[in-house]
């Protein structure tokens, strides 16, 4: 999984970031294992890529506002950009690879996550878990929405929790663990 990253907040450095960016690229990859997606051919020679961008309060609650009519921050967003019901897809098509300049396998793009660190660390608090945790859990749980999981019904909710927590478990991330 190729996981690409913008930086747009000020509050965590380099080094944090970087922290960060492993955990996405770790869990992000987990959530891909665990999706069913091919293309309509049934081959599956293709990378999939996501696009991560941090994000601070004020640009949260912007995007937000703009794109679901909350006027307030959030923790997470996600913008797929293929229709996908828990994990699978209707058939991707070849129009929907980007060719490798390189040669290597096409692209298929999943989508856009936006992640607001601050909120990050006020949730691993209120939680009493670490910082590395709640970047873990928010980036299964906006990875799953790219690959068409939601939590819009009563039974919905139930399975993405479910495939978050196994995602989260196989990693070693545990709620309240330090």
């Amino acid at each position: 999984m190729r996981v690409t990253f913008e930086n747009r907040q000020s509050r965590f450095d380099a080094a944090s970031r970087r922290k960060a960016e492993a955990i996405v690229r770790d869990v992000a990859a987990a959530c891909w294992a665990s999706s069913a997606l091919s293309l309509a051919s049934g081959a599956r020679s293709f990378e999939p890529a996501v696009h991560l961008v941090f994000v601070g309060p004020r640009v949260m609650r912007a995007l937000n506002r703009e794109t679901r009519g909350v006027d307030a921050s959030t923790d997470v967003l996600s913008f797929p950009m293929l229709e996908m019901t828990e994990g699978k897809s209707t058939p991707c098509r070849s129009e929907d690879l980007v060719p490798d300049a390189g040669g290597g396998p096409p692209t298929l793009f999943l989508g856009d996550v936006l992640l607001n660190l601050d909120r990050a660390v006020e949730q691993a608090a209120r939680y009493d878990h670490s910082l590395e945790r709640e970047v873990a859990f928010l980036t299964a749980h906006a990875v799953l929405h790219l690959l068409g999981y939601d939590h819009d019904t009563p039974e919905r909710e139930r399975r993405m929790r479910s495939r978050q927590r196994s995602i989260l478990l196989t990693l070693g991330y545990r709620r309240n663990s330090p």
